[in-house]
């Protein structure tokens, strides 16, 4: 669906009246004066001419009871429900019947997995674009030295999200946005599973259109594991586009919180967080197996942390670079350090 769209422009754009006819099994019939339906999206009109609602051009109208209105407001009428939600409802059912398509259209064990793939990609989509950020977490990036100008960048960018830090409310918060179906399409929620593990962790980030990061916020309500989850296919690095293009090297760093830690740090220029150490880089050769993260690249800085496995990874990646033709350097983090411990460090002296 294009960016930059209501949930009502995306179901108009979406779903037509004629499937909306088909989900409640309306008869209609074909007249020389065009397409008409039997009886009335609202069900409080009872009387009139069986074939009593035009179908034309996208929009419908009773001619009993006046009725008139485009595919939402026929939704709105027919599950007797507000236009907002009927909106919703209406993306949902289509997302539904496009699963359906899928799974139809393959024959093979691949099946599931296009499946997931398109639910994750559509996630996404929907998700980032409402630039939700709960007070809570935005306080928690805040004490972590993450001034609010670089966290409305990345929410204006659809890089970030920051759900409520009761599980169960966000949760609710995200099946108010995109419905329970996607996620569980997804892999992000499980059947029988009451409180999913991601709603644990409200700070979520977006990895291009197929993968999503959440994160525990260290102030808030934690679940019992990891402090991450990636769910998706993380094929695409957390990208922070330049502020000033040529100002100076593409930066690579390990983590979306130290690609907002570097643009607090006063880095103008391109920013990518590479998705998870052991799934860019193989330790025993030091090859970087995508190739199209790193192509066209003139220059680069790399700043992973200074624990001991980052630096052996900043010196892989810095070497591959350079075996490419690029001018690469590392930019060492202090012992035990990553960007974000360093930005807060300085920040406090």
């Amino acid at each position: 669906m294009a960016e930059g769209l209501n949930p009502f422009q995306k179901a108009r754009q979406a779903v037509q009246l004629e499937s909306l006819m088909a989900w409640e099994r309306r008869t209609n019939k074909r007249f020389p004066s065009g397409l008409r339906m039997e009886g009335c999206f609202d069900p409080k009109c009872e009387s009139g001419d069986r074939f009593r609602t035009s179908i034309r051009n996208g929009y419908f109208r009773c001619w009993s009871c006046g009725s008139a209105g485009d595919v939402v407001k026929a939704a709105a009428l027919a599950w007797n429900m507000s236009q907002s939600a009927a909106a919703k409802e209406l993306l949902a059912k289509q997302a539904t019947f496009a699963v359906k398509r899928v799974v139809a259209a393959s024959a093979s064990g691949e099946a599931a997995d296009l499946v997931a793939q398109w639910a994750m990609t559509e996630l996404t989509e929907r998700l980032f674009e409402t630039r939700r950020m709960d007070d809570a977490v935005r306080m928690s990036l805040n004490r972590r030295c993450i001034t609010n100008a670089a966290i409305d960048e990345a929410l204006e960018q659809g890089l970030i999200l920051g759900l409520p830090t009761d599980p169960l409310a966000a949760k609710a918060a995200v099946e108010d946005l995109v419905g329970s179906r996607l996620p569980k399409h997804a892999g992000m929620w499980r059947d029988g599973l009451t409180v999913p593990a991601c709603v644990f962790r409200p700070l979520w980030f977006r990895h291009g259109q197929g993968c999503i990061e959440t994160r525990a916020i260290r102030e808030g309500v934690k679940a019992a594991g990891s402090s991450l989850l990636r769910y998706g296919s993380a094929s695409t690095p957390y990208t922070m586009p330049a502020i000033v293009r040529g100002h100076e090297p593409k930066a690579f760093c390990k983590s979306p919180l130290d690609a907002l830690s570097l643009r607090v740090m006063g880095r103008l220029g391109e920013i990518a967080a590479l998705p998870g150490d052991s799934s860019w880089v193989r330790a025993d050769a030091g090859s970087v197996p995508n190739q199209a993260w790193f192509s066209g690249l003139r220059s680069a800085h790399v700043v992973f942390s200074g624990h001991e496995d980052g630096r052996k990874r900043s010196k892989a990646l810095v070497s591959h670079l350079r075996n490419a033709g690029v001018a690469a350097e590392m930019i060492a983090m202090p012992d035990g350090l990553d960007v974000n411990d360093m930005l807060c460090s300085t920040a406090m002296i």
